[in-house]
């Protein structure tokens, strides 16, 4: 199939065409379905949406090199801006589409969303890939109308036809989104991520493991670095005062990186706060693997990426008990859920003098991993064939 892809510049794309690393360090439920795709004989261009039009080309020889890739001009900032980049957009994406014959138009993102009505336009297969969803619980609580004004671009990927939507399963709510807003004019699914379980063991690791907090996640306020700092500072006030913080990930948000550094000055816990921009898998998991624990503190959900890749290398999982994680880890039993750094300060001090307890839990996390989570070989054929099986653009009965 000739798949054009329309959508937003994520983190690891921009890895690549932006940073040229041979890989993404960011965004594995986008760059592994793409890659995937494109090893099994598919043909695919990016049309990407950004602050600049560039067009970018890569060395043959890189696995993305083979891809026309180029970007147009998006901004959502302003609804008079808003509005004008979107009529924009869609007059590229038409452009492109009757420049070129594709077989299928594959929307990432909200962002991707400007794709949907030229595709219907000039009958071409589409569907939308979301990554999870903010408007689960506001979509239940204001009318169609006022979600449309306040999140067009979102709120019509849930109302246009298209072949399908697939929203990730990411405790954010999205099946709730689609019951709320959402109808049958596509078929609708609702996936975990997958992930691929690590080799490495632990059978050398000592029973407490580093005295790191690992928290991997690009910096944005809404993922709350900050939580973990406080936990280190009172662990520090009890007399803990190895442990340590290594954050890992893009900083999406330069104030918040900001923040985050002066919030570690004033708690006084600046010299144990360590922030890597990127991490290669390799570091990754042996960071994972040999840290006391991994923290997932986010305002959501806490059903992400961070949390599956902790659980499937078998680490110490501590993250916010916000709901998003009940149906897979039993607290105190397969993961530590809490509700603030008093308690996750508490719970880090009590499994430090309670090794085996620790190594218990561990140990039924990966349980837990290799029973829910899919290797992402298998999770990404399953979004080929559900391409290859979409029907009309137009309107998909469910």
């Amino acid at each position: 199939m000739r798949i054009l892809y329309v959508t937003a510049f994520w983190s690891g794309l921009k890895d690549i065409l932006l940073e040229n690393k041979a890989e993404a360090s960011g965004m594995p439920a986008f760059i592994k379905p793409l890659k995937h795709l494109l090893e099994h004989s598919h043909s695919i261009d990016l049309l990407i949406a950004s602050d600049k039009n560039s067009t970018i080309t890569l060395p043959r020889e890189h696995w993305l090199g083979k891809c026309k890739v180029r970007t147009f001009r998006f901004q959502t900032k302003g609804t008079l801006t808003r509005a004008t980049s979107y009529l924009s957009a869609t007059a590229t994406v038409t452009k492109t589409l009757v420049k070129r014959k594709y077989d299928f138009v594959y929307m990432q993102g909200s962002s991707g969303t400007v794709a949907n009505i030229p595709a219907l336009l000039l009958n071409i297969k589409a569907g939308q890939r979301l990554y999870g969803t903010f408007l689960a619980e506001k979509s239940g609580k204001q009318s169609l109308l006022k979600t449309l004004l306040q999140h067009p671009l979102e709120a019509l990927a849930l109302i246009l036809p298209k072949a399908f939507l697939l929203i990730t399963n990411d405790g954010t709510k999205g099946d709730i989104l689609h019951k709320n807003i959402g109808n049958s004019l596509y078929s609708f699914h609702f996936l975990l991520n997958g992930v691929d379980l690590p080799p490495i063991s632990r059978e050398s690791k000592t029973p407490r493991g580093e005295q790191i907090l690992f928290y991997p996640a690009r910096l944005e306020r809404w993922k709350r670095q900050d939580i973990a700092l406080e936990i280190l500072s009172k662990l520090h006030h009890i007399h803990h005062l190895k442990f340590r913080l290594v954050c890992a990930g893009h900083i999406y948000d330069k104030s918040w990186h900001t923040e985050l550094l002066e919030k570690a000055e004033n708690l006084g816990v600046a010299p144990y706060f360590t922030h890597h921009e990127r991490l290669n898998k390799e570091e990754m998991i042996q960071t994972y693997s040999s840290s006391f624990a991994t923290l997932s503190l986010y305002d959501l959900s806490n059903l992400g990426n961070v949390a599956i890749e902790a659980l499937a290398t078998g680490a110490l999982l501590m993250a916010r008990n916000d709901g998003s994680l009940n149906s897979l880890v039993a607290n105190k039993k397969s993961a530590i859920l809490i509700m603030n750094a008093d308690q996750g300060a508490h719970e880090i001090a009590r499994l430090y003098e309670a090794p085996q307890e620790r190594l218990k839990l561990m140990k039924s996390a990966k349980e837990v991993a290799q029973k829910v989570f899919k290797p992402w070989s298998t999770r990404c054929r399953t979004e080929e064939a559900i391409i290859k099986s979409s029907g009309s653009c137009t309107i998909n009965i469910i």
